[in-house]
């Protein structure tokens, strides 16, 4: 009895495992297989995400030409702040200076410096200034940039075909 009862245990066992990995098989048709493997293949997901990158890339290769503008606003304050200063460095004398080796055009330069120069310190008030600077540019005859964009155009066409090539390929492979 105890001999019947293993028996019939172990087929009960056997028998669940059996029904158990029946139920997980996928059965498809060769066309719904080929579907199936094109949504479900990692590699095929990194050549469409390569064919998006190239497209992209395409794309920013254009807008390069597009116009550009540029924009920039300074502004200093100097909080009201005064600069003092004598030329002749607080009421020194003027310096000996030998005028008859001077030409006529430097005597007359340093007659006029000679004017400016006095024993009172000059006081100059800074006052805030702003500067606001607006630039538009636009790419017109570029060689660089046409080379730019059928380089990108070309990598696009190759990015595409190989994604082409990798889903044939994949086909392929599950009719085989």
């Amino acid at each position: 009895m105890k001999k019947q009862s293993l028996i019939i245990v172990i087929f009960l066992i056997f028998g669940q495992i059996l029904l158990s990995q029946e139920s997980g098989i996928l059965r498809l048709s060769i066309s719904e297989a080929k579907e199936y493997a094109i949504n479900h293949n990692k590699q095929l997901r990194n050549v469409r995400s390569d064919t998006e990158i190239a497209r992209h890339r395409y794309r920013e290769a254009l807008s390069q030409g597009l116009p550009q503008i540029s924009a920039n606003f300074d502004y200093t304050d100097f909080f009201n702040y005064e600069m003092e200063f004598g030329m002749m460095g607080g009421g020194g004398d003027m310096p000996n200076i030998d005028f008859t080796k001077l030409d006529a055009g430097d005597l007359e330069i340093m007659k006029m410096l000679s004017g400016f120069i006095s024993d009172e310190p000059t006081t100059i008030k800074m006052n805030n200034s702003a500067t606001a600077q607006l630039q538009v540019s636009q790419l017109i005859f570029s060689g660089q940039y046409i080379a730019g964009i059928q380089i990108s155009k070309i990598a696009q066409l190759l990015a595409n075909k190989n994604l082409n090539k990798t889903e044939t390929d994949i086909r392929e492979s599950v009719i085989s």
